[in-house]
């Protein structure tokens, strides 16, 4: 059974597979090394390996994968943060269109005893 990780290198491989081939019939050597990264900024250990095997010291290469950590993190922040302004933006447009469409919580309390089936 091939593992998550080995099925999501072979499917960037398939996906870089065109450009690797094109550099290489134009003369350049081409040593394919991806760096995965998680959805929430997640490093593998196999970074570390893939940037001091290009030759990027291990100093160096542990604050590029701080940096490329941070901009997952503040990228998943700006997301997270969008979605809940539109969600806030699109509730407010349907109150405004329709004022009844969301009642306040509290609704119940303004009601007459009778109407929620009280005798």
């Amino acid at each position: 059974m091939i593992h998550k990780d080995e099925d999501k290198m072979a499917e960037k491989l398939a996906q870089h597979e065109p450009l690797l081939e094109q550099l290489t019939q134009y003369g350049y050597e081409v040593k394919y090394l991806p760096i995965p990264l998680g959805h929430t900024g997640t490093l593998y250990k196999s970074d570390l390996t893939a940037l001091t095997e290009l030759g990027v010291s291990k100093k160096e290469a542990t604050s590029i994968l701080k940096k490329l950590h941070m901009h997952a993190v503040t990228c998943l922040h700006n997301i997270i943060k969008s979605r809940r302004h539109l969600k806030a933006r699109c509730t407010q447009e349907r109150t405004r269109l329709n004022p009844l469409s969301s009642p306040p919580p509290n609704i119940y309390w303004l009601k007459p005893k009778g109407s929620l089936g009280q005798p």
